[in-house]
């Protein structure tokens, strides 16, 4: 609409200047002259304002033009951003689940130290093919870790087991130790999980659970009570009871 009013309007200016100029030649009297001069360059004036404002309007349109397309393509990348964000979010959520649930196998750290656990599971996750960083990897391994810790009781296997009990009486010198004399494990001069962060605070010395083969250790199902008084061949029969049981 402006476009159009723009052009009638110079139109308009420029069939005026024609008139005046073809009158002018009609005139005789000096200040008739310069009436008709003064007229010719009001118009002008007014086609050339008229012209300028045109050619802002012209700019401004195009400028507001483009802005607009680049606000609706700036709208478009957000959305794909936002849905290729969701999408990762997703794929990596599954591919924690699926890690976690991995680590219910009983040599899912094979025979690794406790200490390369971390590793272990930031690789697995960076394998996952979800889109993991190393830091995002890093952190949720660090997570899994400590849920499985604080989760996690030690193996009726491994209590039967003669790696225990050569570990009870290796540790405190007597051949049928009480739990209570265990207490070496970690008073000792070499206490167990002592070159191991705990994955529940992440400071040197972790529990039992963290220490041992992951193959003995799983997600608690019984609390046994304290058998501080109880000799290990006491614990390990009744234990063996238990078992028989099942």
């Amino acid at each position: 609409m402006l476009q159009v009013l723009g052009v009638l309007l110079a139109s308009v200016c420029l069939g005026s200047s024609g008139e005046v100029l073809r009158g002018q030649t009609t005139q005789d009297s000096g200040a008739e002259h310069r009436r008709l001069y003064s007229t010719d360059e009001q118009v002008s004036v007014v086609v050339v304002i008229m012209s300028i404002v045109y050619i802002i309007y012209c700019v401004c349109s195009s400028f507001c033009s483009c802005l607009k397309h680049c606000m609706e393509e700036d709208e478009k990348e957000k959305a794909a951003e936002e849905a290729e964000n969701a999408a990762r979010k997703l794929a990596q959520e599954a591919a924690v689940q699926d890690v976690a649930e991995a680590m219910r196998e009983a040599d899912f750290f094979g025979p690794h130290d406790p200490g390369q656990r971390t590793e272990i599971l930031t690789q697995r996750l960076l394998g996952t093919g979800a889109g993991f960083s190393q830091r995002d990897a890093s952190d949720q391994a660090k997570r899994l870790l400590a849920k499985h810790s604080h989760e996690a009781g030690v193996g009726l296997r491994y209590l039967l087991s003669e790696e225990f009990a050569s570990l009870a009486r290796r540790r405190t010198g007597s051949e049928d130790p009480t739990f209570n004399d265990m207490k070496q494990f970690w008073l000792g001069e070499s206490p167990i999980g002592q070159g191991v962060l705990c994955p529940r605070d992440l400071r040197a010395g972790c529990a039992m659970v963290d220490w041992i083969p992951h193959v003995h250790c799983r997600k608690q199902t019984h609390f046994m009570s304290w058998t501080w008084k109880y000799t290990l061949q006491q614990v390990q029969s009744a234990l063996q009871m238990f078992g028989d049981g099942l």
